[in-house]
């Protein structure tokens, strides 16, 4: 990684002084209302900065140009890919590479402690009820800083306390997509990204109401139907009689809204989510959802406390901490990988990396790179 002076000097034209000076100098807030006057546009332009992190477009923090950088710059084009098949079809061609590399995968095994241990490091862990342990000459830890200190002595990243998750998600199988009040074609309009109550003053409303730890009344969010970008993860049956996925991504909903009545919240969350989408909508949404064999609605539901639940994840923090800068801050740390944690063979391979964050592929890339080339 190269230094934060290192990269500023290479912006060396005026347009692109000023651009280092709204984007890595003063709060991302400041550029937007700078240049765009539609409260609409607004919103749209800083969903990007607060998309999995609970911030405002003045947090003096810039944790909200971090996560926006992060967003724009992706395969420096600011085009997000999705893969053909799902991601399972992705872990299922992962799994396969690593079996045909003699990989040994073991599922349902829980790590209890990492030990560094001359030239190797040992991994204890429990698996069907047993303790056991591996041993090996570098060990790749793809879990969250605070997650990793709990297991490594030793290793104590930083800690900030207003550091939560902020999120909601909501996956839906439709029957049909649902028509709109306005006259555009269901498949044109949810092709893309769907906002709802994605504008500039909403977002600050609600950021304000969950930081006095109340429900936003109106929650920003958006929606993706990845079947109308991929159809191949529906089965042909489903595909034939029209059905589709779709699922919201919402904001300003940290961890701490959920962590003393997380159902509770979580269907009054869901409520406010589905009256925010009808108000677009001729057919409401409820009636488009799909019932199982039970008559539910086809909706799953997750929070961030779910997400600490069920995967471990310290506050359901979607990049396991705040995203850092593409930058180191000290000649010191000039030349690292962004991967090491103070241990010779001990390195971080997920979101939580300097130079991180989650489905880049970056950290395992650089995780990779520090142990072929040093």
């Amino acid at each position: 990684m190269q230094t934060r002076d290192e990269i500023k000097n290479r912006f060396q034209t005026e347009e692109e002084k000023l651009a280092w000076q709204l984007f890595i100098e003063q709060p991302l807030g400041v550029a937007i209302e700078e240049f765009f006057q539609s409260d609409l546009v607004r919103g749209l332009v800083f969903t990007d900065g607060t998309i999995g992190t609970f911030t405002h477009p003045h947090d003096s923090s810039l944790k909200q140009n971090r996560t926006f950088l992060y967003h724009i710059i992706a395969n420096g084009t600011g085009d997000w890919c999705v893969p053909v098949g799902g991601m399972g079809k992705l872990t299922e061609e992962l799994v396969a590479q690593c079996k045909k590399n003699r990989v040994e995968i073991l599922n349902h095994a829980e790590v209890t402690k990492i030990e560094p241990n001359e030239g190797q490091a040992t991994v204890k862990f429990q698996h069907n009820n047993q303790e056991s342990y591996v041993s090996g000459r570098y060990v790749l830890v793809n879990l969250a800083p605070k997650k990793l200190s709990q297991l490594l002595s030793g290793y104590n990243p930083p800690n900030d306390p207003k550091d939560e998750g902020s999120f909601i998600k909501i996956n839906m199988v439709l029957r049909k997509l649902p028509r709109l009040k306005a006259d555009y074609d269901p498949v044109e309009a949810f092709t893309g990204t769907f906002h709802v109550n994605e504008g500039y003053q909403n977002i600050i409303d609600s950021y304000k109401m969950a930081c006095e730890g109340v429900i936003p009344e109106h929650p920003p969010g958006e929606f993706y139907c990845h079947s109308l970008t991929d159809d191949s993860i529906l089965s042909p049956s489903l595909r034939a009689e029209g059905y589709q996925t779709l699922t919201l991504f919402g904001l300003e909903m940290p961890y701490s809204l959920f962590v003393k009545d997380n159902e509770t919240e979580k269907q009054k969350v869901l409520e406010r989510y589905l009256n925010g989408v009808n108000q677009y909508l001729l057919d409401p949404i409820e009636d488009c959802i799909a019932r199982d064999e039970n008559g539910q609605l086809c909706v799953d539901v997750a929070t961030p406390v779910d997400v600490e639940r069920e995967v471990g994840i310290p506050t359901g923090h979607v990049f396991h901490q705040s995203l850092s800068w593409p930058f180191v801050e000290s000649e010191e740390e000039r030349g690292i990988w962004g991967v090491e944690i103070g241990f010779d063979n001990i390195f971080l391979c997920g979101s939580g990396a300097k130079r991180g964050g989650c489905v880049s592929g970056i950290p395992g890339h650089n995780a990779a790179m520090k142990i072929i080339g040093g």
